[in-house]
């Protein structure tokens, strides 16, 4: 897939030279970082950038606080912040090299709606601070969901990005969201373009106040899920 291809796909897209740019900064670094096994930019266009587009043509992240569990490399987090210069994004991330690869992108990008926090997901600080939280192919979504949704705002959003199992993922976290005070509001299933695969992308909104004695031990919630 070109980048053109992409544009069309997606013509909400802002900043789409930041967004081309960010790739390269992307796939340069993985030369000598591991930051993604995908080395091949027309397939990084598709599964990471195409990918990463998605949940935005299915529910707005404009003007809010946004925290992505997981950055990596920043996807999606820095697609996030590059094509919504109105929001600002938390990257979460624990990987060292990783954390540095994306302060050397959010200042090369010249993005002032970026920042990022080292840290383990089940240490994030800040109960009821965000808007949205995102976390793209990280973990077990019943974990995810006991992490993040004492993190968000009442009325806020959590949005799951899984693979093929993601209907699987979201049928066992059903109780789990419940407790925790979420309604699922939507489940969307996609098929990448040149037989990439399937993705599903899980919306959730926070209904009532999370109960506190959630967040357990984070050896608690892969003992026992709920």
């Amino acid at each position: 897939m070109s980048f053109d291809d992409l544009l069309k796909a997606f013509p909400f897209v802002q900043r789409a030279d930041l967004l081309d740019r960010f790739l390269d900064l992307v796939l340069e670094a993985n030369k000598t970082t591991n930051l993604t096994a995908i080395r091949d930019k027309d397939e990084a266009i598709v599964k990471h950038l195409y990918d990463c587009l998605l949940p935005l043509a299915i529910t707005s992240i404009e003007g809010k606080k946004v925290l992505d569990i997981g950055s990596g490399a920043g996807f999606p987090g820095l697609v996030f912040a590059i094509v919504c210069p109105t929001s600002h994004l938390v990257l979460c991330e624990s990987n060292g090299k990783k954390v540095g690869f994306l302060k050397k992108a959010i200042e090369a990008l010249g993005l002032d709606n970026a920042e990022v926090l080292q840290s383990r997901a089940e240490e994030i600080p800040g109960r009821e601070t965000y808007d949205v939280i995102t976390a793209r192919a990280v973990g077990s979504l019943p974990i995810l969901l006991e992490i993040s949704a004492p993190l968000l705002k009442k009325g806020g959003t959590f949005v799951s990005m899984k693979g093929s199992e993601g209907e699987k993922d979201m049928d066992g976290a059903l109780r789990a969201a419940k407790e925790l005070g979420l309604a699922e509001v939507s489940r969307n299933s996609f098929e990448l373009p040149e037989e990439k695969g399937k993705r599903v992308i899980g919306i959730y909104t926070k209904k009532a106040e999370t109960p506190h004695k959630y967040p357990r031990p984070y050896a608690k919630m892969v003992k026992r899920p709920l």
